[in-house]
């Protein structure tokens, strides 16, 4: 059986749904979970559609607009590895690759009725996110209970994809820091915050004895960070079967280690299927 993965980036979510460290409570998915489980050949075989990545960066004169673009160029193909690696590990078959879509240009390869078709799959995602993020409190044990609108099947109709028993939605996004910026940050961590870390501690102690708050950590930390929303939905029914947003502050996308290290804590809860023998 096959999983079809429409990986939605390019253009920004209307809220954001992310807090550092949040994540599906394993409850909500559990009822999906063992079913998936309980019958892996049926959820098995994946199809990648393309992925939408949006990169940024405080330009400076270590980062041209060329750099940024081409970061961006190289994070979106470690989104593909990866996802196809995590999949992979938790038991499913990545039967057909994809590209892409880091901005709206990239778009011009296709007709204008599948663009509005991208578009009507992207609002069904963002609105769907929205509402399984704001009824989360109310899903333990319980099946979703959401489904995706007609727009994308005849989206992987129009693709051609008609395999798949899954549709995996995907939107991902990063902020770099720039060259420049990672060498001054270092470079005062090693003189400044070095000598002022002494100062920091005695402070700190003081004021824990006094009752008194904390002086400021004088150490900097990379502004860095990524974000991946993930909706996976039965291609056969529509109903949505995974759920789940992650920011992770302090995460390097350029990684390619931290970045799929990011895609597997964000589809920790998916279902692990027995892998063929």
């Amino acid at each position: 059986m096959k999983i079809l993965i429409v990986t939605l980036t390019a253009l920004p979510l209307v809220v954001t749904l992310f807090t550092a460290g949040c994540a599906t409570e394993p409850p909500v998915m559990k009822v999906i979970r063992d079913r998936m489980e309980s019958h892996p050949n049926q959820y098995r075989r994946v199809e990648i559609m393309p992925i939408w990545f949006a990169g940024s960066a405080v330009m400076d004169a270590s980062l041209t607009t060329t750099g940024l673009t081409a970061s961006n160029r190289e994070v979106g193909s470690n989104l593909v590895t990866a996802l196809t690696q995590v999949l992979a590990d938790k038991g499913y078959e990545v039967v057909q690759g994809s590209q892409v879509l880091c901005g709206v240009e990239d778009l011009e390869a296709f007709d204008a009725n599948t663009c509005q078709l991208f578009g009507l799959v992207r609002t069904n995602f963002v609105d769907l996110s929205q509402q399984i993020y704001a009824n989360r409190p109310n899903l333990k044990g319980k099946s979703l209970e959401y489904q995706t609108d007609p727009c994308l099947a005849e989206l992987r109709n129009r693709l051609g994809h008609h395999e798949a028993d899954l549709v995996v939605l995907m939107d991902s996004k990063a902020f770099y820091e720039t060259p420049g910026a990672r060498s001054k940050r270092r470079k005062w961590n090693r003189t400044g915050g070095t000598v002022l870390m002494p100062f920091f501690i005695a402070f700190s102690a003081a004021g824990a004895a006094g009752g008194g708050g904390a002086p400021k950590l004088p150490l900097e930390f990379s502004p860095g960070w990524m974000e991946h929303t993930i909706l996976i939905a039965d291609g056969r029914t529509q109903e949505v079967l995974f759920w789940n947003g992650r920011r992770f502050p302090g995460g390097d996308a350029r990684n390619a280690d931290t970045l799929r290290a990011k895609l597997r804590d964000t589809l920790a809860d998916l279902a692990e299927l027995e892998k063929r023998k």
